[in-house]
């Protein structure tokens, strides 16, 4: 038996040499990539390995610990059978070695993973300083495994832990030049998105109250009702309708539409987690098109007949949609599983075009005067400028996590609202330059950025944890 132990020790410690080995020169490889190729090109190591690894690195240990009774209904079986068919009546039993070791690696792997993310992360995100902490690590893990360092294996957390630091200095780095502006704070509570209707009553989705809240000029906050943790809203400002779409909800009760003090419930067959909503105000198509996270499916619903039109499949998770009425498309984002971004033709309701970007897309924003499509890619830290064909244009470095893109039309603006260290950044639409980055002042720096809204007169209204910000921007 100990022959065993070592020769099974021996294997893992060179499967941690092979998998170590490779993550750390991942990084060294798509800085090569990206000095070799054109700089508007995606790469296939830092938009997708390197996002590939780092999604899954995320993914993993969280999915083990959302299934957590899983592992743990399995080492407290095996140790109950140990204890009455065993007679094992102390831990330190020999015979409950296998259930420590079990515990014991689990939890060491579990934070491997955790830290590797950042590390893929900092790599996809920033190649270059990555790109040179792997390679003085890889030396020094070199020498070590020439030398026959059995423990060397603990110093494959050390990448794991210099991607972290590196994270965190850059999203410092991010925030620090962007300018803060005072914040009137017009809702306390965390949100994941806000508004301004045509009656200038202000819209709000609150996170942990799972509740959609209107605010008339002048008057209190007032709870929606038959609103199912709303993430996303749509307006048709024609006939003063709100669209809520209910993340909370299955199919039944998707969509909550609000007209006056009245609130109707939309049901949309096979929709799980409509995440995204967006109004057509079309005479001939007057719809309502809403993504469907955890079904993969994007609902066209008409508004006048009030019926369901069409229910198209999407490959992947869709998170967001941008409308190009001019041309009559409809372009929508993947979030995981290589995301895609694909444009639909409402109007003959087919696919015209799809490509891949990255492994992860968020927010989409559409310019209807040229045609072209912005997308968010948090993982590599930018915003992807697309012609009407889905041809990039330009990849715009903007910081840590951009997530939900907005696109005020009168002034030409890309809002860019980024997750982690709350900064708002302007993307000047005609040039493709970043022309204004801006913070809320009152908010901290550890609240998270879920929505930006563009009020009419060019104000910005920014959703975090610690509620809803309204700010003036100096651009408008």
């Amino acid at each position: 038996m100990p022959a065993a132990h070592e020769a099974r020790d021996a294997r893992s410690i060179r499967a941690v040499d092979v998998v170590v080995l490779f993550l750390t020169l991942l990084p060294a490889l798509a800085w090569l990539e990206q000095a070799l190729r054109p700089a508007a090109t995606p790469l296939i190591l830092r938009d997708c390995v390197l996002q590939a690894c780092a999604l899954l690195c995320f993914l993993a240990p969280l999915t083990v610990a959302r299934y957590f009774y899983l592992p743990l209904f399995l080492i407290a079986g095996y140790g109950l059978h140990a204890w009455f068919r065993r007679g094992v009546r102390d831990w330190a039993d020999p015979r409950l070695r296998p259930a420590k070791r079990l515990l014991f690696w689990g939890v060491v792997w579990v934070i491997a993973a955790d830290l590797y993310a950042f590390w893929c992360w900092t790599g996809a995100w920033r190649p270059m300083p990555a790109a040179i902490a792997g390679l003085l690590f890889a030396v020094v893990y070199a020498i070590l495994l020439v030398r026959r360092v059995a423990r060397r294996r603990w110093l494959g957390l050390a990448p794991g832990l210099v991607g972290l630091l590196l994270i965190v200095v850059f999203t410092t780095q991010q925030s620090a030049p962007a300018q803060e502006l005072s914040g009137e704070r017009l809702f306390n509570l965390a949100a994941y998105d806000a508004g301004v209707l045509p009656d200038e009553s202000v819209v709000a989705l609150a996170a942990h109250a799972r509740r959609a809240f209107i605010r008339p000029p002048g008057q209190k906050w007032t709870e929606v009702a038959h609103t199912y943790a709303p993430q996303r809203f749509a307006v048709d400002s024609e006939r003063r309708d709100v669209y809520f779409a209910n993340f909370g909800a299955r199919w039944k009760r998707a969509v909550t539409k609000v007209h006056g003090l009245e609130a109707f419930e939309i049901d949309l067959p096979r929709c799980s987690k409509p995440i995204d909503i967006v109004f057509d105000a079309d005479p001939i198509h007057r719809r309502i098109y809403v993504a469907c996270e955890f079904s993969g499916t994007v609902h066209f619903y008409n508004v006048n007949e009030n019926r369901l039109e069409m229910l198209w499949e999407v490959p992947r998770a869709p998170y967001a949609m941008a409308l190009d009425s001019e041309r009559r498309a409809l372009y929508v984002s993947s979030e995981f599983y290589l995301g895609r971004i694909t444009k639909l033709d409402v109007l003959h309701e087919h696919v015209v075009a799809s490509r891949t970007l990255g492994m992860v897309l968020w927010g989409v924003a559409a310019d209807e005067r040229t045609g072209n499509v912005f997308v968010a890619r948090p993982l590599a830290g930018d915003v992807v400028v697309l012609d009407q064909n889905l041809r990039v244009l330009a990849c715009i470095p903007v910081g840590d996590a951009p997530r939900d893109l907005v696109f005020d039309k009168l002034r030409r603006i890309v809002w860019v609202g980024q997750y982690f260290s709350g900064v708002v950044t302007g993307i000047s639409a005609d040039n493709r330059q970043v022309i204004a980055r801006y913070r809320v002042a009152d908010s901290g720096r550890l609240h998270r950025l879920r929505g930006v809204g563009v009020a009419p007169d060019g104000r910005l209204l920014l959703s975090d944890s610690s509620g809803v910000w309204r700010i003036s921007p100096l651009t408008h």
